[in-house]
């Protein structure tokens, strides 16, 4: 079916859900009916404006999901929140790296935006973290 078909069948099940739903006055399944879709055009929105720059390993079940910084956890993005891209290991530590500037420009670029380098992030999160690199070895945040 491709992404829109995908996203057209998700939202006709959250229309039937809904309906169902209403039928028996479950409030709380209208509700869920409701999200469910919020959640599909959610992920459609973050799809067509991304396009293939992120793995799909981000949206779970429909949604699309980030690293919480703050604390290590897989979390849902919030449907209000602002949703930016970062890069998992920033553009100034790979460019740093040994040898990089002696790679022609397009290996360059393919190398920092690869998709397994990126990841959705909280855009105010983004910001605060900057050019930073969380190191395993306990040391926190470092540029």
């Amino acid at each position: 079916l491709g992404p829109v078909g995908d996203a057209a069948k998700k939202i006709h099940q959250a229309e039937k859900a809904y309906e169902a739903a209403a039928a028996t006055k479950n409030v709380a399944g209208m509700k869920a009916a409701m999200q469910q879709a919020a959640d599909v055009k959610r992920t459609s929105d973050f799809t067509n404006k991304y396009g293939g720059a992120l793995s799909n390993q981000w949206v779970i079940g429909g949604a699309v999901h980030w690293m919480n910084p703050v604390t290590g956890n897989l979390e849902k993005i919030p449907g209000n929140a602002s949703v930016s891209v970062d890069h998992i290991l920033p553009q100034n530590y790979i460019k740093n790296l040994e040898g990089f500037d002696k790679l022609p420009v397009d290996i360059q670029k393919s190398l920092i935006n690869d998709s397994n380098n990126l990841q959705p992030m909280i855009h105010s999160a983004n910001c605060s973290k900057g050019c930073k690199v969380e190191f395993i070895d306990g040391r926190g945040w470092q540029t």
